[in-house]
């Protein structure tokens, strides 16, 4: 365990001589004049630790690709990822990354990095985000397909006619089944 402890780290101290100002012995052969207090600079430390951080974050950009993003103006047509739609940039926020995005839903605050800028035109009509549903009425009867079918009612369609018409599409398509549902086994255990 002490061996690990010994270890350098990348800063080029070990951790005794940063706790104790001093290096632990060792299995190795060491030099008394080795062993003897000297405390490290914390400039020096402080340098080190920067520098190596540096190079961590360097890399780790390289590796990733990362890169920064462009700011968006307002008026800026963008593409709202989450949502799937196209929205216009209103404002910038004072937090970081954060806009202000106009949709025919509504004003949004998404991250910047969900915003990738659309090259393309956003024109919606304003009353759509004003439209109100119809009045359904709130009893359960049946309601009429339609006027030239008198006596026609909608029910919902029993399993066994879905599975009539899926097994007509797919034969239609060339499937060899007349339903394509999961199929049990035929292999004897």
């Amino acid at each position: 365990m002490l061996v690990l402890r010994t270890t350098s780290l990348e800063n080029g101290y070990r951790p005794p001589e940063l706790l104790m100002g001093r290096k632990l012995r060792t299995n190795l052969p060491m030099t008394k004049k080795s062993l003897m207090p000297k405390i490290p600079e914390a400039e020096d430390i402080r340098r080190k630790e920067l520098k190596y951080g540096v190079n961590q974050k360097n890399y780790y950009d390289k590796h990733h690709r990362v890169k920064d993003l462009q700011e968006l103006e307002p008026g800026q047509v963008v593409w709202i990822t989450d949502q799937r739609s196209y929205g216009r940039i209103k404002a910038k926020q004072a937090a970081p990354r954060s806009y202000l995005v106009e949709t025919p839903r509504g004003i949004i605050r998404p991250n910047r990095f969900h915003l990738p800028p659309s090259s393309g035109q956003l024109e919606y009509d304003q009353d759509d985000t004003t439209r109100e549903l119809p009045d359904f009425p709130r009893d359960s009867s049946p309601v009429s397909l339609s006027d030239d079918m008198p006596g026609s009612i909608f029910t919902n369609p029993t399993l066994i006619e879905l599975r009539q018409e899926i097994g007509q599409y797919h034969w239609l398509r060339g499937a060899a089944t007349s339903f394509p549902a999961l199929a049990r086994s035929v292999r004897q255990s």
